[in-house]
């Protein structure tokens, strides 16, 4: 496997490529299957200052829509920082769906 994606009706909750398959077009054509059985909203969350993560979903249509603060969930010692990003793509559909590659 060299990359897979995590999400449900409204959020991309999990994006990952392995070091040796990226840069390579992995990352957007996984990103690029979410919206052909996807919503007309998807959100995602990126810490902020990856700037590579950014530019990277910004070339795949998302835009930034805020930033706040928090703690992780699973690591409440840990406060973050995250951009918060959206898509707005075709129809709405039900389920959730994880794609691997």
């Amino acid at each position: 496997m060299v990359g897979c994606v995590a999400y449900d009706a409204q959020e991309l909750a999990w994006l990952s490529v392995a070091p040796d398959a990226q840069r390579r077009g992995v990352g957007a054509a996984l990103v690029a299957a979410v919206p052909q059985d996807r919503p007309n909203v998807l959100s995602l969350e990126l810490l902020q200052g990856n700037d590579t993560a950014l530019a990277f979903y910004q070339r795949c249509g998302f835009g930034i829509t805020g930033r706040h603060g928090g703690r992780m969930p699973g690591h409440e010692r840990f406060a973050v920082r995250v951009q918060a990003m959206q898509w707005h793509g075709p129809d709405a559909a039900p389920a959730t769906h994880k794609s691997t590659v």
